[in-house]
């Protein structure tokens, strides 16, 4: 699934969802989820953030990613960033896989937007 970007994101600590994928599993069946995305960050002079990249499965989060940057001069910076996750369907059904970005730290952040937002599964019998 690719997700039409830039979607804006929110630098005061709340989590904003960037993609949402639905996968029909069968109980036992291994998921292999791969994403990506890149991340801008708009900031002025003697700026400081972190941000974490996380994905969740039925609304548990799985695995986090972070990044962190301090920079001096004013400008815009791009981290892309990109992870594979395997785990094991525990009922047959639907399972949600979501991906969401939130700042734990933005000193002198003006603005923050996701793109090139992609996620897809593979399912393993």
């Amino acid at each position: 699934t690719e997700v039409a970007g830039p979607i804006a994101l929110i630098t005061t600590g709340t989590e904003t969802t960037v993609a949402t994928l639905n996968v029909p599993t069968t109980v036992a069946q291994n998921i292999k989820i791969d994403y990506a995305v890149s991340v801008d960050v708009i900031s002025t002079a003697n700026a400081n953030f972190t941000f974490q990249i996380r994905l969740y499965l039925n609304g548990t989060l799985l695995d986090t990613r972070s990044a962190q940057r301090s920079v001096s001069a004013a400008g815009t910076s791009r981290f892309p960033v990109a992870s594979t996750n395997v785990n094991t369907a525990t009922t047959t059904g639907t399972a949600t896989y979501e991906l969401r970005i939130a700042y734990t730290v933005a000193t002198n952040v003006t603005s923050s937007s996701a793109l090139n937002i992609d996620i897809n599964a593979i399912r393993f019998p």
